[in-house]
């Protein structure tokens, strides 16, 4: 356990943000966010116990007045920065301070090209004018954009066309139909979440090293890669392992401290955690599985079943069953 890292951390920079997205994970978006003298303490800490990559998100990141200072300080400090930001309040300005302080990628979210579609979304206007601006923008000054679009009923007509542009533009296109809960337990935003078989079509075409093969299951192996070398600090300084597993392993302000924290006997506990502690050791369809362990903590247990993740699986078996009378 001495060789352990703490590789990736994302700080949410405040909940606030200009946009009302219908699917967000947000609960509560007043908070403006941990002070700039707290997150340069999380940053040498961070140094410390060997993380070379901060991820800033929100809320939106550019509602912090300080937003460029917070880069500025994170890159003195030697660190890599990915930002992702819905990229409505993106200035020339802003992009050519970014460009100088050579940050690594700027993560954007487009739903639809259809103003429409995304302002139903967003409940912001003209917002996916506003977004391919702020994409112009940062192919203007260099700067590496990521296009992420979650998938739900309302954009699922449209998004291929957004895959598109992303195609011609030359621009990394990521998508998911994985609509998580929300932060404080609710399931409210449940009722936006494709059919599995559509929602499973999503991710087969988004990740089909993952989602066209058998699950390689092994009873000795972790169930999630991530919690072993990154986490997610929210805008409270509540930390958690990821920003969709809301186990809560410790606050930046009450526990100590980073490196307290990470030295934690709760986070020890997530980290031993093998397949074999699992419900999955005794299911059936196991291999077909691709299970979130934030979703299964959602679902009440994260040693538990994922009912996400178990109608995904159930939509894989059909499809590999359908591929193998196939090849017969």
């Amino acid at each position: 356990m001495n060789n352990r890292k703490l590789r990736e951390i994302t700080i949410e920079l405040t909940s606030r943000c200009n946009f009302k997205c219908r699917h967000c994970y947000i609960s509560d978006f007043t908070n403006k966010g941990i002070s700039l003298n707290d997150i340069e303490k999380v940053l040498d800490d961070a140094r410390k116990l060997g993380t070379y990559t901060i991820v800033y998100t929100g809320g939106e990141v550019l509602l912090r007045k300080d937003f460029i200072d917070i880069i500025s300080i994170t890159r003195k400090k030697g660190f890599s920065v990915n930002v992702l930001s819905n990229g409505y309040l993106l200035n020339d300005s802003i992009a050519k301070k970014l460009s100088e302080l050579y940050i690594s990628s700027f993560g954007i979210t487009l739903f639809s090209l259809d103003n429409k579609i995304n302002d139903f979304i967003t409940r912001a206007k003209n917002s996916s004018t506003k977004v391919m601006e702020a994409i112009n923008l940062l192919k203007k000054y260099g700067i590496r954009v990521e296009v992420k679009i979650p998938v739900m009923i309302y954009n699922y007509s449209t998004f291929n066309e957004v895959k598109r542009y992303c195609y011609k533009n030359n621009i990394k296109f990521v998508t998911t139909s994985q609509i998580t809960g929300l932060n404080n337990g609710s399931f409210e935003n449940k009722s936006l979440r494709l059919k599995p078989n559509l929602g499973f079509k999503v991710m087969k075409e988004s990740l089909t090293e993952i989602y066209s093969i058998k699950t390689n299951f092994k009873e000795d192996d972790y169930p999630c890669k991530v919690i072993q070398d990154s986490i997610f600090i929210d805008s409270k300084g509540e930390v958690f392992p990821c920003s969709t597993f809301y186990y809560s392993i410790g606050n930046i302000n009450s526990d100590g401290g980073l490196i307290d924290i990470w030295n934690s006997g709760k986070v020890l506990e997530l980290q031993n955690l093998k397949n074999k502690d699992l419900i999955c050791s005794d299911c059936d369809i196991r291999e077909y599985c691709d299970r979130c362990i934030g979703l299964a903590f959602m679902d009440g247990d994260f040693r538990g079943c994922s009912k996400f993740d178990l109608e995904f699986a159930l939509e894989k078996l059909k499809y590999l069953q359908k591929e193998e009378e196939v090849n017969l």
